[in-house]
């Protein structure tokens, strides 16, 4: 069952990775034409690198990058040139004289790695970012210099990094991401004496981690964070929560449990598998094959008692201290320990 739903996850994953990384590729094979065409026919001007993205595009749905296209920036003595083609073939070119109108464009739609400019206003506006290649980290140097550039002695500082703890909606997706942690490592590793049989609940924890990863994205968006910030802190806080759901439903089955563990003879099968000893018994199967060297020095066929528990969520759980001190007690003693 976990797999039918965790592999069509992952082929949409590397799907989606291919697609992007392909359109990546034309994309710069496409700013690579742009330079060599452009250089031959603008030889005295100064041709640079630019992402390119335009108004009624700029930073809108839900996406991890801002930019249309990658296209190339022109500084002649007096006007600037914009020349791009988006992955629809669509050719954008724009004229901008110096000095131009020229503003730093509003951080809350960005990838926060990056700083953005517009130049122009109206319908000739474009949003503009340098192009630092492989080296994310120098996009907002870069296009600080180009801005400066472009403005001269006129560039205003350019805007402050995003910062997470001064916005409420990422204070609360940070504080959510740690809380869930928290809860999940110190229940599950110190509190809860029971352990799950199974792993009925990978497809629960994936269906809740990805509802409040999409929940936290648009909430997030919505509220001005910035687009890169959003998606890391979406991922986190779902992941987080996901995790948290494993030992939030085991207490839930524990507070709803009619009783509390009970004793059930099992018979032990080659390799550490064991069955129940009652025929047609409303029991789990076990499977302790990871602690083979345990179970070698017992006949197939022998009895042993585990105490399980059934709750209202139909989760059978293992009272996993006794057993822990049988396997604790056979590592330190070998075979000794009984």
């Amino acid at each position: 069952m976990t797999a039918w739903i965790v592999f069509p996850l992952y082929l949409a994953v590397l799907g989606w990775a291919v697609v992007l990384g392909r359109r990546q590729t034309v994309a710069r094979q496409g700013q690579d034409a742009l330079i060599e065409r452009l250089s031959r026919e603008s030889p005295g001007t100064v041709w640079l690198r630019i992402f390119v993205a335009r108004p009624e595009a700029f930073g809108k749905g839900v996406k991890l990058q801002a930019w249309e296209a990658r296209g190339v920036l022109g500084i002649d003595a007096d006007v600037i040139r914009v020349v791009a083609q988006l992955s629809s073939g669509e050719k954008v070119e724009r004229c901008y004289p110096r000095p131009s109108a020229i503003a730093w464009s509003n951080r809350s739609v960005l990838n926060g790695s990056s700083l953005w400019f517009t130049l122009g206003r109206g319908g000739d506006a474009l949003h503009v970012c340098a192009d630092a290649g492989m080296r994310p980290p120098m996009l907002p140097q870069a296009s600080t210099d180009l801005y400066r550039n472009i403005a001269g002695g006129t560039a205003p500082p350019a805007p402050a990094p995003f910062a997470l703890e001064k916005n409420p909606v990422s204070w609360v997706l940070v504080t959510a991401f740690f809380a869930a942690i928290a809860y999940a490592l110190l229940d599950e590793l110190f509190l809860s004496n029971a352990m799950l049989i199974g792993n009925p609940l990978v497809p629960v924890m994936a269906v809740v981690g990805v509802l409040v990863a999409v929940a936290a994205n648009v909430l997030a968006r919505s509220q001005g964070v910035p687009v890169l910030e959003s998606a890391l802190l979406a991922a986190l806080c779902g992941g987080a929560i996901g995790a948290a759901c494993h030992p939030l439903a085991k207490r839930i089955d524990q507070w709803t449990a009619p009783t509390g563990f009970m004793a059930h003879d099992y018979v032990l099968e080659p390799g550490g598998r064991l069955h129940p000893a009652e025929a047609g018994a409303d029991l789990p199967r076990l499977d302790f094959s990871q602690h083979a060297d345990y179970w070698v020095r017992f006949q197939p066929g022998s009895t042993h008692a585990f105490e399980l528990r059934r709750g209202g969520l139909g989760l059978w759980q293992l009272n996993k201290v006794p057993f822990n001190d049988r396997l604790r007690a056979f590592y330190e003693h070998g075979a000794t320990a009984k």
